[in-house]
């Protein structure tokens, strides 16, 4: 009988998540539902559902020391951010020996938790148990070069207005391609280490 809740992992294999660094993070909503907001003139006015996300967000860079985020927007549909892992402890170099599993500390623990304790929050509001908030996994890449960040950063915080340019718009096309695209291709061009 074939095993229908595995999935692929779309994370590099050999790379150690809870390495630190910056990486840039896609969350969306499940469907793409417009949960958090709209965006007004070019900027994004929160819902009491993306009220909750951004205060979820900030608690966890207060519990979770090795984080800080160094840019982040949260859009009606979906969460960017730029999130930055400050410090190892165990001086290892960041390649994972063992198969691929979540770590403490890592990018995908943060991400785990974020979705669970939002999705319990706005599920009590709305009186909805069960019912998803986030679409299955996230996006990742590891920012590898200076001129990457910047042009990250500046995405994000230009992403609102052009919220009606964005792919996860819920009226574009299926084929977009953004900015974004490019310059996260030519930053995989740079090897890690």
């Amino acid at each position: 009988m074939a095993d229908f809740h595995h999935r692929r992992s779309v994370r590099l294999s050999y790379w150690d998540y809870s390495r630190p660094g910056y990486y840039f993070l896609t969350i969306c909503c499940h469907q793409r539902q417009c949960l958090f907001g709209r965006i007004v003139d070019g900027e994004m006015q929160l819902s009491e559902y993306g009220r909750v996300a951004k205060e979820e967000l900030l608690k966890s860079v207060e519990i979770r020391r090795e984080l800080s985020f160094d840019s982040l927007v949260i859009m009606p549909n979906h969460i960017h951010i730029v999130v930055v892992i400050n410090r190892r402890d165990d001086g290892t170099l960041g390649y994972r020996r063992e198969a691929l599993t979540r770590e403490r500390h890592s990018v995908s623990s943060f991400i785990a938790s974020l979705k669970s304790v939002v999705t319990a929050r706005i599920n009590t509001m709305r009186s909805t148990p069960g019912v998803p908030v986030w679409q299955r996994g996230f996006h990742d890449h590891i920012v590898r070069s200076e001129a990457s960040l910047l042009a990250i950063r500046q995405y994000i915080l230009d992403n609102p207005r052009q919220w009606e340019l964005d792919r996860l718009h819920p009226d574009a096309p299926p084929d977009v391609r953004e900015e974004i695209d490019r310059i996260i291709e030519l930053d995989a061009l740079t090897p890690l280490l």
